[in-house]
């Protein structure tokens, strides 16, 4: 029996896998399954009008177009609009992360 000989089927010239734990994904599957529904539509909606109100009037309601608004209005306005954006992504988001997953898991 030889010492030093090739046991197996393996010549080492297979790449090596790496295995990743399998990962909780139940909130990301919520708020997946949220973001497909009808009421995430009309949210999604809201929120868009909200950023389109903030992207013309200033906080207060006063019209970007009457007078020099201050850095401080903007900065408010900028803040709600980012927030707003950000709720809107992370749903899909969610929704984009659980799609993958079940791709990655059906090959």
């Amino acid at each position: 029996m030889a010492e030093h000989g090739i046991i197996g089927d393996s010549f080492g010239t297979e790449l090596p896998e790496t295995l990743m734990a399998e990962q909780d994904l139940s909130a990301e599957r919520n708020a997946a399954k949220f973001s497909r529904t009808k009421e995430f539509g009309v949210l999604k909606a809201h929120l868009e009008n909200r950023i389109a109100f903030y992207q013309m009037y200033l906080p207060g309601g006063k019209p970007v177009s009457e007078g020099v608004p201050t850095g401080e209005d903007w900065s408010v306005a900028n803040a709600i609009i980012t927030e707003l954006q950000a709720v809107i992504s992370a749903y899909e988001t969610a929704n984009e992360v659980v799609t993958n997953a079940d791709l990655r898991k059906d090959r």
